[in-house]
């Protein structure tokens, strides 16, 4: 598959990335490890339970690996792309950081309406006079988010020269996969009913007969935030896209 800035882009936002293909190969790897375990007649239940949470733990730490591993090279991916669109200095400092911040605010309070999208078109015009990278970056961001094609079209035919970059920023900002319906179900895991945790602390307690009390000190995976709303949609269009843009 085609890199940008190190980051791999599918052909469609339906096809998994390498990364996300490999969490989907180890939870079946898992499925198929696990059907001996149930069937063996010479297990206990409490010792099918320790046999399970022992093979389990380890594939809720590797799952957990992968989509960080994912996640880092989007965010690595998106800061060089922005370097090349806004400057490598911005939020560099606390300074940056704290304008950014305020940018982000600017721009999120804008109305969702027409009256907003014309309102994002000025203010990012005006960002561009008085060379203000964070507000320009943070109007492009809620553009692309809100799906207002025009503002960031106006942005394009004033900047032919950020057109190549430009696109490879659109195109990152559509594939997040902290945002991505297909990576919250590929690193969503699902315990066995036999354990009901995917804290790998806890599972390893288990394991070691040390019962499901152990209080809990990992992060349990939950993969992108995604509304009830979002999968519902999800769900029902067979794993279309719901699209935020048209882009």
């Amino acid at each position: 598959m085609p890199t940008i800035a190190g980051y791999e882009i599918p052909p469609n936002l339906n096809t998994p990335t390498s990364l996300q293909a490999e969490a989907t190969r180890v939870q079946r790897e898992f499925e198929q490890a696990l059907l001996p375990i149930r069937a063996d007649t010479t297990l206990t239940a409490e010792g099918k339970k320790r046999a399970i949470a022992g093979l389990f733990a380890p594939i809720v730490e590797e799952v957990m690996s992968i989509q960080r591993r994912e996640t880092d090279r989007h965010e690595r991916a998106l800061a060089r792309t922005e370097a090349e669109i806004f400057g490598a200095s911005l939020g560099a400092d606390t300074a940056g950081v704290v304008s950014s911040r305020d940018a982000f605010d600017r721009a999120e309070s804008l109305p969702r309406d027409k009256e907003g999208l014309r309102q994002g078109k000025k203010l990012l015009e005006r960002a561009e006079k008085t060379n203000d990278e964070a507000l320009v970056r943070a109007v492009l961001v809620t553009a692309l988010e809100r799906g207002w094609a025009d503002v960031v079209d106006d942005f394009r035919r004033r900047n032919t020269d950020l057109g190549p970059a430009l696109d490879r920023y659109v195109t990152l900002r559509e594939y997040d996969p902290s945002k991505s319906q297909l990576s919250f179900y590929t690193y969503k895991i699902t315990a066995p009913y036999e354990v009901a945790t995917t804290d790998p602390a806890r599972l390893r307690a288990i394991a070691a007969g040390d019962g499901e009390n152990k209080p809990s000190t990992t992060r349990t995976p939950t993969g992108p935030t995604i509304t009830a709303a979002d999968r519902r949609e999800f769900e029902r269009s067979g794993w279309s896209r719901s699209g935020l843009s048209r882009y």
